[in-house]
């Protein structure tokens, strides 16, 4: 792992090149880049700061690490119109951070939103496996009352039937049909089986459920 030294050494040629740099794509990389380094800084800090002393370890066992953290944001939503794919964050008070530290990275098939120092934290949010290609010198992001709005250019206007590929998969994955040309109980043992090896955990956590209470109810007798 990189000292406290040497991040802050590349922390400060990144700003150095950010000074420099004129063109929005290499600014956001070097913005991604400088968030990354701020964050690995502040938690170094952290530590650092949260070793007690001679005098204090004597007197107590327990230490506080502050500085701040990165959330990883699971929940958005998503819609597009014929050109763009829009991607809606919610976020309470991003509208009153600096623009600064609301850094969008594009790629042909992924999204990457950092948002640094906000309330003390930072939130993150990766998007992979687009199901369409888009294109990222022409995709962009607005800043709303408490929401960032991801815009996503497409590359050919074209109907998305789902924001990734992983999504497309999942859904479009076919449900295991009854077979009545075999014994009855084999069939739907089989049928149970293969939903339960496909599906998500709660799809497994339900049918592990059905299967102890049916065992229960013959174990009682109650057919």
């Amino acid at each position: 792992m990189a000292t406290l030294e040497e991040i802050q050494k590349d922390l400060a040629e990144v700003k150095e090149l950010l000074s420099l740099v004129k063109r929005e794509r290499p600014r956001r990389l070097l913005q991604t880049e400088q968030a990354k380094l701020d964050t690995e800084l502040q938690a170094l800090q952290a530590k650092k700061s949260s070793l007690p002393s001679q005098d204090e370890s004597k007197h107590s066992g327990q230490s506080h690490i502050p500085g701040t953290f990165t959330v990883k944001l699971t929940s958005y939503g998503w819609d597009q119109s014929e050109n763009f794919v829009k991607i809606y964050v919610s976020l309470q008070g991003v509208q009153n951070i600096s623009a600064e530290n609301i850094i969008v990275e594009f790629k042909e098939r992924s999204v990457n939103l950092l948002v640094t120092n906000l309330e003390g934290k930072n939130h993150s949010l990766n998007i992979i496996d687009l199901l369409h290609p888009i294109d990222p010198a022409r995709s962009s992001k607005k800043v709303k009352a408490d929401m960032v709005l991801v815009l996503c250019r497409k590359k050919e206007s074209s109907t998305w039937r789902y924001l990734t590929s992983v999504e497309h998969k999942a859904q479009d994955k076919p449900t295991p049909k009854y077979d009545d040309t075999v014994d009855p109980g084999e069939g739907l043992m089989d049928m149970m089986r293969k939903l339960y090896e496909e599906g998500d955990d709660d799809m497994k956590r339900t049918i592990s459920k059905a299967w102890v209470e049916s065992r229960e109810k013959q174990a009682r007798g109650d057919f």
